[in-house]
């Protein structure tokens, strides 16, 4: 059976010019950066919406920050697929990806379990680490997760990502370390067994062969940009 994405990330819709040195950029100042920002977010729930009606089975978004030079705006996926889902009753929702070390476990557990519960189940969760400085060195500092520091960053994701299926699976949970939390309980999860399948999304080499390895089928990283488990 052919099932059909759209992939989102939230290009700017202002004229594009070149620098000096050679890089495409808006052609605008902050002010009209930030209203086409505007005009960006609500568009993107209607182009979802529009997805549905269209027919196409899933809509992902990206995760990215800091971009005033318009390449990608999409600050809160689970939160713009929210307003998606309650517009929506057939396309399914998904994140590529959710950057964990940006944020805390449970706040992630919290709004996904949200999303797939207002949705009546249509969650697809996706997981990265990110890996521009300008927002891993902004977001992920406050986790000690930043990408200079690539063993603490993987070591908080895989962290994260366990706190996050024990809070939607157990009735609680332990954390072995700080910044995650100790003793942590989450009364949200999602609708079913179903409603997640979670995606990983790799660049690497070294965070493909794990990911393979506990995940998905037998596979010879870094062919595979994603894997997805049930």
């Amino acid at each position: 059976m052919l099932e059909l994405a759209v992939f989102h990330n939230g290009a700017a819709d202002l004229p594009l010019t070149t620098t000096h040195e050679g890089v495409v950029v808006n052609d605008g100042d902050l002010e009209e950066v930030h209203e086409s920002g505007r005009r960006i977010i609500a568009n993107q729930v209607r182009q979802g919406v529009l997805a549905d009606q269209l027919g196409f089975n899933y809509w992902f978004m990206t995760e990215h920050h800091f971009q005033p030079e318009g390449a990608e705006l999409s600050p809160a996926p689970l939160q713009t697929e929210t307003a998606i889902a309650a517009l929506t009753s057939r396309i399914r929702l998904g994140q590529m990806a959710n950057i964990l070390p940006w944020w805390h476990p449970i706040r992630v557990a919290e709004s996904a379990a949200m999303l797939d519960v207002m949705s009546g189940g249509r969650l697809e969760f996706g997981v990265g680490r990110g890996y521009q400085p300008r927002e891993a060195e902004v977001l992920g500092g406050a986790m000690g997760a930043t990408i200079q520091d690539q063993e603490r960053n993987r070591s908080y994701f895989e962290e994260a990502y366990e706190i996050i299926m024990k809070a939607w699976t157990t009735v609680s949970s332990t954390a072995s370390r700080p910044p995650t939390p100790s003793g942590i309980t989450s009364r949200q999860s999602p609708t079913s067994s179903r409603s997640g399948p979670s995606t990983r999304s790799t660049t690497s080499s070294t965070s493909a062969r794990p990911t393979c390895t506990r995940w998905a089928a037998p596979c010879s990283p870094p062919q595979p940009r994603c894997a997805r488990s049930r």
